[in-house]
């Protein structure tokens, strides 16, 4: 986990690309039962992730999508498409990542706080290090 506050957390996964983030609900709903409140702090807190994540130099833009057919526990990735590579422009951005060398670790770390304190200083909430979640998110 690299951030979090009362409500959501977001956690990274470790893949050839510059960051693989994970957007999760502390409560159990799923994106069409999200009460109102949780609904709009959603849409704020993926604008600054994503604004976060396309803030990194390595980053040409990042995709948003959700998976999970039948769990009532809303989870949203962010994919950062790696800049200057006009190859992933236009296709499947996960057809091109499992095809990529891990990213280095120190990379990933550096990657993961910078949009964690991106977060933090756009929306609040805290930014963790890899210590305090017991070991590295991958």
């Amino acid at each position: 986990m690299i951030w979090s506050n009362e409500r959501w957390r977001i956690s990274v996964e470790r893949s050839g690309l510059p960051i693989t983030a994970v957007l999760v609900s502390h409560e159990h709903h799923d994106l069409a039962d999200l009460p109102a409140a949780l609904a709009s702090e959603f849409g704020q807190l993926l604008v600054v992730a994503a604004a976060a994540i396309e803030a990194l130099p390595s980053v040409g833009r990042a995709h948003v999508a959700r998976y999970g057919d039948g769990g009532a526990h809303l989870h949203v990735f962010l994919f950062g498409r790696p800049a200057r590579a006009g190859q992933f422009r236009g296709s499947p951005l996960l057809d091109w990542e499992e095809n990529l060398p891990k990213l280095p670790d120190a990379v990933a770390e550096e990657n993961a706080a910078f949009v964690a304190q991106w977060i933090v200083a756009a929306y609040g909430g805290r930014a963790h290090t890899p210590a305090e979640a017991g070991a590295p998110d991958r």
